[in-house]
């Protein structure tokens, strides 16, 4: 009675097709394993007399299978092509696939030097891409891909040509990328913490400037500089006068220009003209040296 591996659906159940399961049966029945008790140097022998028998189909699956691995790269390319996603590589492995019949690795390199003369490039071909067909057989599927890309190694101003040439071109380039409006902002576009104030709004900034820096140089009028901007007619805007302290509409008034308030007085109309109101921003510009006499009399304690 036969052996397993001399049974030929042994080696189908193993996914091989029915004539290399026949040959791998048949080189098991001319060369079975000798006994347990034969000589280990017979039973070694015998071992590579069965392997040297069955080279011939490991050699036809082995390149079976290469075959089928280089049909499947190839339908899938034409496909993606077909489907409009291809790329110009992809056209050109396949026209070095049609047009010349290379395999898949060489089409590979033929597309390698069409593309490097296509979009520009120097003709060079790096040796350390891994491929198993010999280095010849390389560098001609390259040059080859080259000269038909457009590429002429014998003209010394190829390359700047084929360069020019390529940026005219807009379908080498990668495509331009899409902006997508987002319906609120996205967290990177958030504004950054810094150790700046924040701005305030005109009714909470409080200023406080002394008599003399108002209606004496047009240049340097502090209070008509700063009533010029938008806004600022909403501002808290006090004037310490020889009569103490007043809001800057009221600076008409007779009684501003006489010096009777003491420190409790002026202290009492600050407050009520704060009337306890928050401010993010205060400025104060008190009056200018020689004129301060007045002002420390009307000026609250503290």
């Amino acid at each position: 009675m036969p052996s397993i591996p001399q049974i030929p659906r042994h080696w189908q159940s193993r996914g091989r097709s029915p004539e290399h399961a026949a040959a791998i049966a048949a080189a098991w029945r001319t060369f079975p394993d000798l006994p347990s008790d034969a000589p280990l140097s017979d039973r070694m022998t015998r071992g590579r007399e069965r392997i040297a028998a069955m080279r011939s189909v490991n050699d036809a699956i082995a390149a079976e299978a290469a075959s089928q691995r280089e049909a499947t790269n190839f339908a899938f390319t034409e496909d993606q092509i077909r489907r409009g996603l291809g790329s110009d590589r992809d056209i050109a492995i396949m026209r070095g696939h049609e047009d010349h019949a290379l395999s898949w690795d060489l089409a590979n390199r033929y597309a390698d030097g069409w593309y490097a003369a296509h979009v520009g490039w120097p003709h060079h071909y790096s040796d350390a891409i891994p491929c198993s067909a010999p280095l010849e057989e390389r560098h001609a599927a390259y040059d080859q891909g080259f000269s038909d890309g457009g590429g002429d190694r014998t003209d010394l101003f190829d390359a700047a040509r084929r360069s020019l040439i390529a940026d005219m071109r807009r379908d080498n380039l990668p495509k331009d990328p899409q902006i997508i409006l987002a319906g609120r902002p996205v967290p990177s576009s958030y504004p950054k913490p810094s150790d700046h104030h924040r701005p305030a709004r005109w009714s909470r900034r409080l200023l406080i400037v002394g008599a003399d820096h108002i209606d004496s140089d047009p240049a340097w009028d502090f209070l008509a500089l700063t009533l010029a901007r938008p806004g600022a007619d909403a501002a808290t805007i006090v004037v310490l006068t020889p009569g103490g302290f007043v809001a800057a509409e009221a600076l008409g008034d007779p009684n501003v220009a006489t010096p009777s308030v003491d420190h409790v007085a002026a202290a009492n109309q600050l407050a009520a003209l704060l009337q306890n109101r928050e401010y993010d921003d205060v400025l104060a510009a008190p009056p200018r040296t020689g004129n301060r006499d007045w002002a420390r009399k009307g000026a609250p304690a503290g």
